[in-house]
């Protein structure tokens, strides 16, 4: 019980953050919103520990806060989540679509290497 009590306070922390951090604009808050909805509501991912979840929380917060580092990282993220969503609905040649996805594949691998580095390194759960 208390244990999702953290990740229900976590989650509402990094949601109030991000908003701050991506300036409220309308595609971005949906953006947001439907990652961490996505990262909390898997019920495969093993969950992340206290001080992941702390160092997460305290990352977005110094997104929100600051125009640095981490307001880029966070923006970045939600650029990469949003050009995935809009490369699937829009209408285009296969021969188009085939080469962009084979593009967005390879820029999606190298983005999720960073993520990974990123989580290893600050001990971080994004």
């Amino acid at each position: 019980m208390e244990r999702e009590r953290q990740l229900r306070e976590a989650y509402r922390l990094l949601l109030r953050y991000g908003y701050r951090a991506c300036e409220r604009t309308h595609p971005h808050r949906t953006i947001l919103r439907n990652y961490l909805k996505q990262k909390f509501r898997n019920e495969s991912l093993e969950p992340p520990s206290a001080t992941a979840l702390a160092n997460t929380v305290n990352f977005v917060k110094a997104a929100a806060e600051w125009t640095g580092l981490e307001r880029r990282c966070i923006a970045t993220m939600i650029h990469v989540e949003h050009s995935k969503y809009e490369q699937s609905k829009t209408k285009r040649s296969q021969a188009a679509r085939k080469r962009d996805q084979s593009l967005l594949d390879f820029n999606s691998a190298f983005y999720e290497s960073i993520i990974t580095g990123l989580n290893k390194s600050m001990d971080l759960c994004l």
